[in-house]
């Protein structure tokens, strides 16, 4: 008689040779699946730690080194007789030698600091920035930080461009940053030291504007700019090589704003007192006087906005 294959039962010894065999293979499982979330969760740790270290960048840099151009030393007349009340009077000053950024330092650069660091910016802080509507005005818009352009709109692919929405606070706290990442000592230039160097040291230039006297070949203004930041470096520099520093962006100095003495002085720091500090440079909204070699602007220190972005000053290479 057939018997059906169905029917034919298991032995004692064949279930428990089952029964261990299952057992086996679900601990094996779960011991795998264990040793797997370990790992994930030891390089998650491993990632979180080394960014509080500022060892993770998007290309395994921490920062970028930028580069300069040395000034050397020297007298010169500072002021503009003719410009503007607070660009009067004329005066002469003596500079110690320096080494000036040969660019603004650019969204990339700053990406580095911040990506690296836990700074808070003081837009992120104020939770606004100003920004321009597109038009012909500057108004506050909320949740513009450093990553945005001039209209408060998160950038893209523009990492080429002067960083802008910064205060002098955040400014100051990025060259202590890369002075700590460097071992070299940065900082942001004197309001002296950066007329100088637009005139180009001592070559002494006596043009409108950094290089010369054609504002269209040197920066971006309001007539070029189509009202907006560019690359850095794109215009003519000055004769010893430094770049927009007549137009694209206002740059924050080291000085507190105040009127100038006639009386001559040897590494001026700006004013003692005073609520507001010194940008230079124009920018990429302003007509071209604005832009000029001796043009001056105030700023509170906790300022940010579409306008100013800033340039690095070394007292040695």
């Amino acid at each position: 008689m057939k018997r059906s294959i169905s029917t034919v039962p298991l032995s004692f010894r064949s279930w428990q040779l089952l029964y261990l065999f299952i057992s086996i293979a679900a601990i094996s499982l779960v011991f795998i699946h264990n040793s797997m979330g370990q790992q994930h969760s030891s390089k998650l740790s491993l990632q979180i730690k080394g960014k509080e270290k500022g060892t993770i960048s998007k290309d395994n840099a921490t920062y970028i080194e930028p580069k300069m151009v040395f000034v050397k030393g020297g007298r010169f007349t500072m002021g503009n007789n003719k410009g503007e009340l607070d660009e009067r009077p004329e005066h002469f000053v003596n500079l110690t030698g320096f080494w000036i950024g040969k660019y603004e330092v650019t969204v990339r650069e700053f990406r580095k600091f911040m990506d690296t660091h836990s700074y808070v910016t003081d837009a992120e802080k104020q939770g606004y920035s100003f920004s321009f509507d597109g038009k012909d005005l500057i108004y506050v818009k909320a949740g513009v930080t450093w990553e945005c352009d001039v209209l408060g709109n998160k950038r893209n692919n523009e990492e080429d461009h002067p960083v802008i929405h910064v205060s002098q606070n955040d400014a100051i706290a990025y060259c202590k940053w890369l002075s700590k990442q460097t071992g070299k000592v940065f900082r942001l230039p004197t309001e002296a030291e950066w007329e100088y160097a637009a005139k180009a040291g001592p070559r002494h230039d006596t043009f409108d504007y950094s290089g010369g006297n054609d504002m269209e070949q040197l920066g971006w203004y309001a007539w070029n700019s189509d009202y907006r930041t560019h690359p850095v470096g794109k215009k003519k520099p000055n004769s010893i090589g430094i770049y927009d520093m007549s137009g694209n962006a206002w740059e924050w100095c080291s000085d507190r704003y105040g009127r100038y003495s006639a009386t001559e002085q040897t590494d001026p720091t700006g004013a003692d007192t005073g609520s507001s500090v010194v940008v230079r440079g124009g920018g990429w909204r302003y007509f071209a006087i604005r832009c000029s070699n001796t043009a001056r602007r105030d700023m509170p220190i906790d300022f940010n906005g579409s306008g100013p972005g800033f340039r690095l000053v070394s007292p040695s290479k």
